[in-house]
């Protein structure tokens, strides 16, 4: 037997969850959630660090905006607004781990990292003409970055 192997659901467990699912007043699960506000900082916290390991947030911070700009690109030459979407996603999960950065004594805040993920966060926004997402994303980089070329740019 392998001692890593999970027991499977039983039909009746499987159910309740995907009735769970369908249930607009159940509280959301962490994969479903439209923001990191909805799903508990303890749920969150060991997600990361399950997702994680011992990688500072601030690494993967650097890391989810070079996935956003490769999805960035791909819209740039596909013209498809799903990888506009996708790249916000990344930039999203970014300033989130930004925010983990932030908190946490043994990692520095990467406030100009945190500023670029707003402004292409707001790219995307503007792409996908969601012109009030981008007022704000590019604001909140102006007010992080006030002398960044490309923030000011971009505002």
């Amino acid at each position: 037997p392998n001692p890593f192997a999970m027991a499977a659901w039983s039909e009746a467990e499987r159910a309740a969850y995907l009735a769970k699912l369908l249930d607009d007043d159940a509280g959301e699960e962490a994969l479903f959630a439209e923001s990191l506000d909805e799903v508990p900082k303890p749920l969150v916290d060991a997600l990361v660090e399950l997702r994680d390991g011992d990688e500072p947030a601030s690494a993967l911070a650097a890391d989810a905006k070079d996935r956003g700009n490769k999805h960035f690109k791909t819209a740039l030459k596909t013209d498809k607004p799903m990888w506009y979407r996708e790249a916000a996603k990344e930039y999203t999960d970014g300033l989130a781990l930004c925010a983990a950065a932030k908190d946490d004594p043994n990692d520095a805040w990467p406030r100009l990292l945190e500023a670029t993920l707003k402004t292409n966060r707001a790219a995307c926004s503007l792409a996908l003409k969601n012109y009030g997402a981008a007022k704000k994303d590019s604001r909140e980089a102006l007010k992080l970055a006030p002398d960044n070329a490309k923030v000011l740019a971009a505002a």
